[in-house]
């Protein structure tokens, strides 16, 4: 199992929770689908930039900055995070 979930920095914080539960997902492959329908959603309709050190999601991590590159006043992360079965 894949917990996708984004963690939110800045002036976020004012507007919602600090983490974001996107969902649980079966295999990595469909967690990574979803993160990256987000991230290019956010990019596209809310003025996100991919940050250029921190952008592979595939990788299991990646970081967006609002409006532009290095606003660390307005940023949150993205995670896939795999879970051990219990």
């Amino acid at each position: 199992m894949y917990l996708v979930y984004e963690s939110l920095y800045g002036d976020l914080l004012n507007e919602c929770d600090s983490t974001y539960i996107v969902g649980l997902y079966a295999d990595k492959a469909n967690a990574i689908k979803k993160a990256k329908e987000l991230i290019q959603e956010d990019i596209k309709l809310n003025n996100y930039i991919l940050d250029n050190e921190n952008d592979n999601i595939e990788s299991g991590y990646a970081r967006l900055f609002w409006n532009q590159q290095d606003n660390w006043n307005c940023y949150y992360e993205i995670i896939i995070r795999k879970m051990e079965a219990e």
